[in-house]
């Protein structure tokens, strides 16, 4: 959360060597170590709705706090998708769309495997693994549960606990609905510490502004939904992206 246009943080760009040195060896500076500043800036998403007067008063239900509801839930969902595939063109750059996020081929041109999720698992360093976590849309869950070793168990672990999410190579499962289909070229699916690798910025959080005079001659009365949010990649690297491709 914060009270700014943006939000900067310290980023390490380069690091120096440790050195071995003898008893009366000469020491010479390590050279490398570099710093650099990450900036994520707010983005406003907003919906405006025009509603009859004659609705607002007649309504058998509450029609305020229905569009109230639909506004959050919209939000919701166009904020998801910037975060997955934003191009950071007045809204939040999605994982997908940044460069410098790594890319594991499956080993099937139009398909994932085994192999290739192994692979994306093993891609990141490991220091990202203690909170990896698979990323993917329903529909690819359904082809990954099918997916067997080569002694015919399933990959996917049903998690039996209460509150628990299903592991794939021991590691959680989340759905995220904006990622592709599997197909050719697609990238159905994304490995990673997203609390290391993506910052997510609060600047206002939904505000309405109910507005009875600007349509007053159409009976009319106009509700503006803003809100201020921001997201970036910030450590590309502890983030993978799977690709459909041999």
């Amino acid at each position: 959360t914060t009270g700014k246009r943006s939000v900067k943080s310290r980023k390490r760009t380069g690091t120096f060597a440790g050195q071995w040195v003898g008893d009366t060896g000469t020491k010479t500076e390590t050279t490398g170590l570099k710093y650099g500043v990450e900036e994520v800036p707010v983005h406003e998403l907003y919906a405006m709705v025009d509603v009859s007067n004659a609705d607002l008063e007649d309504s058998d239900f509450n029609l305020e706090a229905e569009l109230n509801m639909e506004a959050s839930e919209q939000f919701g969902v166009a904020e998801s998708a910037a975060f997955m595939t934003g191009n950071a063109v007045g809204k939040p750059e999605g994982i997908i769309t940044n460069s410098a996020v790594g890319i594991t081929n499956s080993g099937s041109a139009a398909l994932l495997t085994a192999d290739g999720l192994i692979d994306l698992a093993y891609a990141p360093k490991q220091g990202y693994a203690s909170r990896g976590a698979f990323l993917m849309r329903r529909a690819t869950m359904a082809a990954v549960r099918k997916l067997k070793d080569g002694n015919g168990q399933y990959l996917w672990q049903v998690g039996i606990m209460a509150g628990q999410p299903s592991l794939l190579l021991g590691y959680p499962m989340h759905e995220a609905p904006e990622l592709a289909v599997v197909a050719a070229n697609a990238k159905p699916v994304i490995y990673g510490d997203y609390y290391r690798g993506y910052d997510i910025v609060d600047r206002v959080q939904m505000n309405i502004l109910r507005d009875p005079f600007t349509q007053a001659a159409t009976g009319k009365t106009r509700f503006i939904f803003r809100r201020r949010v921001g997201g970036q990649v910030v450590v590309a690297e502890a983030m993978q992206i799977q690709k459909c491709a041999a």
